[in-house]
């Protein structure tokens, strides 16, 4: 069964999760409470990429030991998104549409191998869904790969950007050591496409 993905032209501009909530006057606007509460209070309700799980428009990571199934996951996710099924066979998803993928290990095989059997157990073709792959990470220090990976979202609008594994894409700092990749991070987090 093939089930139809939605067009790309339907898919809302990307917009940091903070735009709609906070001013962006300072990058340390500090307000009181009572007019945080209020602009919360003011807003619609966060609609969800995996319901429960993720919002719609935010960010987040996956983080095991060596060999925990990461990848798969990660695949699972990309699949449950551009089909619109659940992930993990449990979470649905609300927003389903166009995944980006940047696979810095493995190669096409492997690749390959686990798109066909996520989608084998849905009973879904890989070929027809709406997933783009690169086959290197983009290095979140350069300002040329980033602007090609905005250049890249802008065009095609994702619902969901995959980077597997970061510690490639965030060359030059430790994964160990939070405060480096932080820094790494949270520039591109506030870059936005």
């Amino acid at each position: 069964m093939l089930l139809e993905a939605p067009e790309v032209d339907d898919a809302p501009p990307w917009e940091p999760p903070e735009a709609t909530l906070s001013p962006a006057a300072s990058p340390l606007a500090i307000d009181d409470l009572g007019t945080v509460l209020a602009r919360v209070d003011a807003s619609p309700a966060p609609a969800y990429l995996i319901r429960g799980v993720m919002a719609e428009a935010d960010y987040g990571m996956f983080a095991a030991e060596f060999k925990a199934g990461k990848t798969w996951a990660t695949t699972d996710l990309a699949v449950s998104v551009a089909s619109g099924t659940p992930w993990l066979g449990i979470f649905e998803i609300d927003s389903p549409g166009p995944v980006l993928l940047f696979a810095g290990e493995g190669g096409e095989r492997k690749i390959a191998r686990r798109f066909r059997a996520v989608c084998e157990s849905r009973g879904i073709d890989p070929a027809g869904l709406p997933i783009r792959v690169c086959l290197r990470v983009p290095h979140l220090t350069s300002d040329a790969a980033m602007l090609l990976v905005e250049e890249e979202i802008e065009a095609k609008r994702p619902r969901l950007v995959i980077i597997d594994p970061l510690y490639l894409a965030a060359r030059g700092a430790r994964g160990s050591d939070l405060y480096e990749m932080g820094a790494h991070l949270e520039a591109n987090v506030r870059r936005g496409p």
